[in-house]
């Protein structure tokens, strides 16, 4: 065999390993698999959640995409609502410093 030969086949054969992995690396996109390390690191990307609020929602409604998503958007949403309502309902005045206790004054003989 020349040395051609042996590239070409080096070539043929690194192809074929890499559309075997390709082939075993597809994301099903109509359901969320949570079996696959891939798949759940796929899904966090596309929601932009943690791997348990992932969890979470398919607990709550399932595998399919679409459903995931409108609940992991409504809880986001409810969870944002609940921080400003309790950042107004708190007002300007509930953001002040402590009271200091004062120290009795070691010159002081009154007391």
């Amino acid at each position: 065999m020349t040395r051609a030969t042996l590239r070409v086949d080096r070539v043929d054969s690194a192809m074929n390993e890499w559309m075997e992995l390709a082939e075993l690396r597809l994301v099903d996109r109509d359901l969320v698999n949570i079996n696959e390390g891939y798949e759940v690191r796929y899904w966090m990307g596309r929601f932009r959640c943690t791997a348990a609020q992932l969890l979470a929602a398919i607990a709550t409604v399932g595998t399919k995409p679409d459903w995931v998503q409108a609940h992991l958007r409504r809880s986001k949403q409810s969870l944002t609502r609940a921080r400003r309502s309790s950042r107004i309902s708190r007002g300007p005045d509930a953001i002040s410093a402590p009271a200091i206790p004062r120290r009795p004054d070691a010159n002081n003989f009154d007391s």
